[in-house]
């Protein structure tokens, strides 16, 4: 659980840091957008690590103020 917790901590960071150039350097910020996306490895790569703090936010969903966010994915 700590390790979940780290995981969706760090990718809180990381948002907070492309929020943070996204506002102060945008062209930058585009110029990394354009590249995510170009080539088919970026793409999934891209998707696949995603997906990791996505995990980990419904495996502490219920130790959170609204587990009942996350309670629709029980029955999946």
């Amino acid at each position: 659980m700590v390790v979940a917790k780290g995981i969706v901590v760090l990718f809180g960071i990381v948002f907070l840091f492309a929020g943070g150039v996204m506002l102060i350097r945008p062209t930058l910020f585009r110029s990394w957008i354009a590249k995510a996306g170009s080539t088919p490895l970026i793409n999934y790569g891209e998707i696949t690590i995603r997906l990791i703090p996505a995990i980990a936010m419904v495996y502490v969903a219920p130790e959170t103020k609204l587990p009942l966010f996350f309670s629709f994915l029980e029955g999946l």
